[in-house]
């Protein structure tokens, strides 16, 4: 089943557009069903590069790029600990960054001081006995991405 779609745009650029359209023996229509469909065939084929690369990441044949500081990201509730993320850019990919989440075990413990098992001091001390951010983080899992700064898209 067919639908339509109504677009607004200048009277005088849809009048050019028939002008050229008729010129060049096209449909207007037809043009413009024709770009709809290259547009979802190149945002498909972005989104699949984009999981070819999350992939690469996750194997650990393609890098990330520390040569800057990653980005942390917090994730509040009101019924828990707040979540904790860590952004990275990727080697050979500068338009996307990849989200890893905390290792279960530092999960456990942010939830241990949320539920006041443990203060804040104790939580605080488990912390600075992590000696790397591989300690912390769980790079075996991208998370999330974002793409030319968009919004995180969460995977």
């Amino acid at each position: 089943m067919d639908a339509k779609m109504q677009i607004r745009l200048p009277k005088e650029m849809y009048e050019k557009f028939k002008v050229v359209a008729d010129r060049n023996a096209q449909v207007p229509s037809l043009l413009v069903r024709k770009w709809i469909e290259d547009y979802i065939k190149k945002e498909k084929m972005k989104v699949e590069n984009i999981n070819q690369i999350i992939k690469e990441v996750e194997n650990f044949k393609r890098g990330l790029d520390d040569s800057s500081d990653p980005s942390y990201i917090e994730r509040d509730y009101t019924d828990g600990a707040t979540e904790v993320f860590a952004e990275f850019p990727v080697d050979g990919a500068p338009r996307l960054t990849v989200v890893f989440a905390e290792h279960y075990h530092v999960k456990e413990m942010r939830n241990r001081e949320y539920d006041e098992e443990i203060t804040t001091a104790e939580f605080e001390d488990y912390m600075q006995g992590l000696n790397e951010i591989n300690d912390q983080f769980d790079f075996d899992k991208v998370v999330g991405y974002r793409w030319e700064g968009s919004e995180i898209n969460w995977i």
